[in-house]
């Protein structure tokens, strides 16, 4: 099961119209199959994400974000963490 729930909101930072500007929660809770196949115990997960996309074209964008897990691959045999990450989208 996953459930995530965010707020996106377009045009918030001053000349920036296109722009978007994301916070989302995302829990995500694992089956017994995945632990089954890494022989674990496993619960859930759960990701918090902040991010900014950047519009740079009416068709391209490139988008930082910064992310916090809480409980990575459910197993608690991981600490939690923080990752930092960006995503860029363009035609071909």
């Amino acid at each position: 099961m996953q459930i995530s729930c965010g707020i996106n909101g377009k045009g918030m930072c001053p000349g920036r119209a296109d722009d978007h500007t994301m916070c989302f929660a995302t829990y995500g809770e694992l089956s017994d199959d995945d632990g089954d196949s890494i022989g674990e115990e496993v619960d859930h997960e759960i990701v918090y994400e902040r991010g900014h996309r950047f519009q740079l074209l009416p068709a391209a964008y490139v988008q930082p974000a910064l992310r916090y897990i809480v409980n990575p691959s459910g197993t608690g045999n991981i600490a939690n963490r923080t990752v930092l990450g960006a995503w860029g989208g363009a035609p071909f």
